[in-house]
């Protein structure tokens, strides 16, 4: 179902690392994906790894799956451990390559706090 190409030397072409509109970059979801294409007709994953927010997610799995792309849902998430408070982190959190209610369901955990500190407790977060 989804591209199988793989580049002239032989090597699967991905990106997991990239930012929209609802961050910091500088296109709307769907766009980008076509701007990969243009540009790299062998690319088979891209990952939106927006700044604290998921917001573009099923806006890019959607035109992802359109294009024949595995388009992953992710983010990349700024935050601190309370032991290293201004020590500042960055995660690629990645769930899967489908937007369902149960993918909503789990980043909605995160949007608390999006929403209210725009900086995650990683402590909180991901080992409560």
């Amino acid at each position: 179902m989804f591209l199988n190409k793989r580049t002239e030397d032989g090597r699967i072409s991905a990106d997991f690392h990239f930012h929209s509109l609802y961050s910091d970059g500088a296109f709307m979801p769907a766009d980008i994906v076509n701007s990969f294409l243009r540009v790299n007709p062998y690319i088979r994953y891209l990952a939106l790894s927006d700044h604290d927010t998921f917001l573009g997610c099923e806006e890019f799995i959607n035109a992802c799956n359109k294009k024949r792309i595995k388009g992953f849902v992710s983010a990349e998430i700024g935050g601190a451990h309370p032991d290293f408070p201004h020590d500042e982190l960055h995660l690629l959190v990645n769930f899967g390559s489908e937007w369902n209610s149960d993918i909503a369901k789990k980043i909605s955990k995160f949007n608390r706090y999006f929403n209210e500190c725009r900086r995650v407790d990683t402590e909180n977060i991901f080992f409560s």
